[in-house]
């Protein structure tokens, strides 16, 4: 048996999961990766809180995820 590498596993999981207006946490932002996935997720209509104790982290990650 073959196994996807964990992140991708692990969005495959919550991508069959996860649907929009949920409101979902990520409780270690880092660099705003899998709080911009899980955006797209929830859509307009969801949200995501995220969690960090890195202040770096959650500035990088809020430039990320801003509204265009």
């Amino acid at each position: 048996m073959k196994l996807e590498p964990s992140l991708r596993y692990s969005h495959t999981i919550m991508s069959q999961v996860i649907k929009s207006g949920d409101n979902v946490i990520d409780a270690t932002v880092g660099k705003g990766n899998d709080t911009e996935f899980l955006s797209k997720l929830v859509k307009e209509h969801g949200k995501v809180y995220g969690f960090d104790l890195q202040k770096d982290a959650i500035n990088i990650t809020k430039k990320k995820t801003r509204k265009k």
